[in-house]
């Protein structure tokens, strides 16, 4: 095969600006990506050993759902079946509350106010 030289090759301005971008964007990109996964590797230990404290985890498994939960997808996956475990073990879990017969709410503990904020939830 034989060998191809260019010797003079212009590339527009905007061609190199817009490659310059991308570059740029992709490095910050994976410069969080990384900071990501690191912290996932640096939290699954503990999560796995709370969802063994809490029953929802059998100790046996909890090496294998280290591994699982330093992965985006196999941590819902694993949220997944831990919701529909927690379901069906509790049944009430979840579902509305009609004990009260009122159109009033029982006052939320501000501890319970605060956790759910931290989860994302918007508390009224």
């Amino acid at each position: 095969m034989g060998e191809t030289k260019v010797e003079n090759f212009e590339v527009p301005a905007a061609v190199l600006q817009d490659m310059m971008a991308f570059i740029e964007k992709s490095s910050a990109l994976l410069e969080e990506t990384g900071r990501v996964q690191a912290e996932l590797h640096r939290r699954a230990p503990a999560l796995a050993d709370t969802l063994v404290k809490a029953g929802l985890l059998d100790a046996k498994s909890r090496d294998a759902a280290v591994d699982k939960l330093q992965k985006p997808l196999q941590i819902m996956e694993s949220l997944q079946k831990t919701a529909e475990y927690v379901t069906q073990t509790v049944p009430s879990m979840g579902a509305p509350d009609n004990s009260s017969r009122g159109s009033e709410r029982p006052a939320m503990k501000e501890s319970d106010r605060a956790y759910y904020a931290r989860l994302g939830f918007s508390v009224a």
